[in-house]
């Protein structure tokens, strides 16, 4: 996980320097190409990583690694040799840069990112006065305040997140369902990995529609406000979710990604135009961590809420159901914990009959539906928050020019390089 992180982290330089050589103009286009290798990978893994551990006893999933690591060689000699960029940053040495990196920050902002992970993560299984619960998430958000001072009292010469970025113009410049209802058991991989494309290529297709359209529609404000206010709008519709509803759900998760897609890579763009040349190091890289940082931090809000109020559900109607079925309480509470164990736990159950089962399993799936719902519920919140800020964003379209901002060193016009 570690060496899984560290790669994901220097994958993200490609959203800077690959659009950065493009007329303004069409950075858009660039952004999107940065990701675009992922698409293929983004809607073929599920496929070929379910079929490579298909048999449990061989090692075919080796070969998945085989061909990342043919595939980063190739790119690490294609850089090497033909990216020849200006220095960095601001022109000076790199003895010079490394001594006036941002270490104390790094080390605030991280710990204060995964304790505030800690402390959400482990309310899907403690109780939230537990210790283990309001400590990490007390710290971490401790250090993150920590951080924020940091940044603007410090006199580090390259911080992790300089203030004046958030300074300038007011800071408006700067900016499980499908396993669970709608795969039978025993159902082929095939019919499994046919539910994963809606998503996949939702995604894919709005992104790249963006990159193909965007700079013919312009109105780039107008089209961030609409994409992203519409992909909250199927996103918390998601919350029509039953275990029934299968083709209509699927057709929300598209339109959901489909305008998330269109949304995702036109918020990169926003931010790359809401700072100078010299500082989209620092907006990149804080971009990222807003993408993926804030990404894991949603995803352990939205999970802590479907476990938790989906467990509340369960523990009412599930128990319920079993009681109604010739249980009794504790047998229908030891039935609730086996329902996800498997045949032979269901079958210890005292007094256990077909009934009982048949009911405490369909009251399973609404308690599901039901922590489904909670979660897109939670959702509206931040999107709601998320739509008037991008009402309050600075529309990018007088710096969408013909001028390119950054010229390689054996480009034809290396001589127009600030910095050699």
């Amino acid at each position: 996980m570690a060496i899984l992180g560290f790669a994901s982290g220097m994958s993200q330089l490609g959203l800077i320097s690959v659009p950065e050589l493009l007329l303004n103009k069409y950075r858009h286009i660039g952004i999107v190409l940065s990701d675009g290798v992922l698409f293929p990978i983004l809607v073929c893994a599920p496929i070929i990583g379910n079929y490579a551990i298909k048999d449990p006893t061989s090692r075919n999933w080796t070969y998945i690694y085989y061909g990342q690591f043919a595939a980063m060689v190739l790119t690490f000699i294609s850089v090497f040799f033909l990216y020849v960029p200006p220095k960095r940053p601001r022109g000076v040495p790199w003895k010079q840069a490394l001594k006036g990196l941002d270490y104390v920050g790094m080390v605030l902002v991280t710990g204060g990112v995964l304790l505030t992970l800690m402390g959400i993560v482990y309310t899907t299984y403690l109780p939230v006065k537990s210790a283990l619960v309001l400590g990490p998430l007390i710290s971490g958000i401790v250090l993150l305040i920590i951080f924020g001072v940091w940044e603007n009292v410090s006199s580090v010469p390259y911080k992790l997140c300089p203030p004046d970025i958030f300074a300038h113009h007011w800071r408006r410049s700067f900016t499980t369902m499908i396993a669970m209802f709608y795969v039978a058991p025993g159902a082929s991989i095939s019919e499994t990995l046919i539910l994963t494309l809606p998503a996949n290529l939702g995604l894919v297709g709005g992104a790249f529609l963006f990159a193909i359209t965007g700079h013919h529609i312009k109105h780039w404000k107008l089209t961030l406000i609409i994409s992203f206010t519409l992909a909250v709008l199927f996103g918390g519709l998601m919350a029509m979710v039953t275990p029934y509803n299968k083709k209509l759900m699927l057709a929300f998760i598209f339109l959901m990604q489909f305008t998330f897609g269109w949304a995702q890579y036109e918020a990169v763009m926003f931010v790359q135009f809401g700072v100078g040349q010299l500082n989209l190091g620092a907006s990149g890289g804080l971009a990222g961590v807003a993408r993926f940082g804030g990404g894991s931090l949603a995803v352990s809000v939205y999970m802590s809420v479907l476990t938790n109020s989906q467990a509340k559900k369960a523990m009412d109607i599930v128990v319920k159901a079993g009681m109604n079925n010739g249980l009794t309480q504790a047998a229908a509470k030891q039935l609730l914990a086996a329902l996800s164990l498997g045949a032979d736990a269901i079958a210890a159950v005292p007094d256990i009959n077909p009934a009982a089962i048949t009911a405490a399993s369909t009251a399973f799936l609404v308690s599901y539906a039901y922590g489904l719902k909670m979660m897109a519920l939670c959702s509206l919140g931040f999107g709601c928050f998320g739509i008037v800020l991008c009402f309050l964003c600075e529309d990018p379209e007088p710096k969408m020019t013909n001028q390119t901002n950054i010229f390689l060193e054996n480009d034809i016009n290396a001589e127009k390089n600030k910095f050699h």
